[in-house]
């Protein structure tokens, strides 16, 4: 099972950065995102809203609800 947590941490690091980076656009508390990530406490729909749209991406693909796109543009098969 993939939790919030573990695509809150993917994501992130996708977008090459660290839980301070995230947290100061975020104006979430670091520590609140470790939290989250290390699966301690559950995220807030609108932290994930927050966090995804930080990490330039899609609350629907950050999720795991869209495929992923490729980097040519096209989307892989879900």
């Amino acid at each position: 099972v993939i939790t919030a947590g573990h695509r809150i941490n993917r994501w992130r690091k996708h977008r090459g950065l660290t839980i301070r980076d995230l947290a100061k656009v975020t104006k979430i508390h670091k520590s609140r995102i470790q939290r989250m990530e290390t699966g301690v406490s559950e995220p807030k729909a609108s932290e994930i809203e927050i966090i995804a749209e930080a990490c330039g991406v899609n609350v629907l693909r950050f999720l795991g609800h869209l495929p992923a796109e490729r980097t040519d543009g096209t989307k892989r098969a879900a």
